[in-house]
């Protein structure tokens, strides 16, 4: 997967110590540069590791679960759990190693169905109850068989090289310890000497069912983070749902506002027509009043002119005189 799908910054979670230093070893060999942090080493050397994946030198930091809380790094892109963990609480904590500050980010988990189904039923539990949310959501993935022979032959051209290193740091770490013992000389003897007797020891009945307490607690601790997940999601559903209503009766608001505005222009569009429609008709009616009255003056001069074209008219006393104009009168009198 890290050869073809992953090459962005990845923490890959284990479950065991001498796992993560397996896979550091064999990431260097297959030229995919990583670094691990786990129990086995020094504050320095972690501090090291840490400074060389957060500065991007390095793509690859495999852990165990002692980086899975307070570890804060920008930019990381996947997280991959090569060993599911025991409690759903230790899952949340390892994957939110990813998508800080609403950043994206993807989790992917190695799944043996046999061994892992209780775990795997409630991060689907939790997962699809966060889907309704679109905050995540959990998708199987085949991978081709085409890149398992790949990888399979590429970690058996490495297999005897990581054994050698192995066995050479085995070989290593006996070597300083006999130089420790050796160093330690006479004081061994004083030493063993002076521990206090053991007065009891854990039985491995005993040692079960504390185990069994332990993972019970563990499960009751996952129940109590799956019903507060469970009670935010509620109260988010709740805010939703009042957030819609909120919109739904703003959007409402607008719309009859919309429509009144709508409705009062169109009035007042209506009653200017009204109104200039009345006032043309008004127009007309004038126009034909005065065309009348012209037509009744024309004809009234019409009459006039026809009845002083016949040339004479009488007086009171009954006898014709001929008719003058004024033009005539006037002259007479100069």
């Amino acid at each position: 997967m890290c050869q073809n799908y992953f090459k962005g910054k990845t923490i890959i979670f284990c479950r065991y110590r001498s796992t993560s230093h397996r896979l550091v070893l064999l990431f260097n060999l297959l030229d995919l540069p990583a670094v691990e942090i786990q129990g086995n080493q020094t504050q320095d050397e972690r501090f090291a590791s840490f400074e060389k994946f957060s500065s991007g030198k390095v793509c690859y930091l495999i852990t165990t679960d002692v980086s899975s809380r307070g570890l804060d790094i920008r930019d990381v892109a996947t997280v991959i759990n090569f060993d599911l963990p025991p409690t759903l609480t230790a899952y949340i904590h390892r994957v939110g190693r990813t998508a800080r500050i609403g950043e994206a980010g993807t989790a992917v988990s190695l799944v043996d169905e046999r061994r892992d189904a209780d775990i795997m039923r409630k991060i689907l539990a939790v997962s699809g109850a966060v889907n309704r949310h679109q905050v995540s959501s959990v998708k199987r993935r085949d991978i081709p068989e085409a890149f398992l022979r790949k990888a399979e032959d590429d970690i058996a051209g490495v297999f005897l090289v990581v054994r050698t290193q192995l066995g050479a740091e085995q070989l290593e770490q006996r070597i300083l310890d006999a130089e420790r013992r050796h160093a330690g000389g006479g004081n061994v003897l004083d030493s063993i000497t002076a521990k206090p007797k053991k007065q009891w020891c854990l039985s491995r009945e005993e040692r079960k069912r504390r185990e069994a307490e332990a993972r019970q607690h563990h499960e009751e601790e996952a129940e109590v983070t799956v019903g507060f997940l469970q009670n935010e999601l509620s109260q988010l559903d709740r805010e939703e749902s009042g957030l819609l209503r909120e919109q739904k009766k703003r959007r409402r608001v607008e719309r009859d506002r919309k429509a009144g505005e709508k409705n009062r222009t169109k009035e007042k569009t209506r009653a200017l027509r009204q109104k200039s429609e009345k006032k043309v008709q008004a127009g007309v009616v004038k126009k034909l009043k005065r065309r009348k009255l012209r037509e009744a003056a024309r004809e009234k001069r019409s009459a006039m002119r026809a009845t002083k074209k016949s040339g004479s008219s009488k007086s009171r006393d009954g006898k014709k005189h001929s008719k003058k104009s004024r033009h005539t009168k006037g002259m007479k009198k100069h």
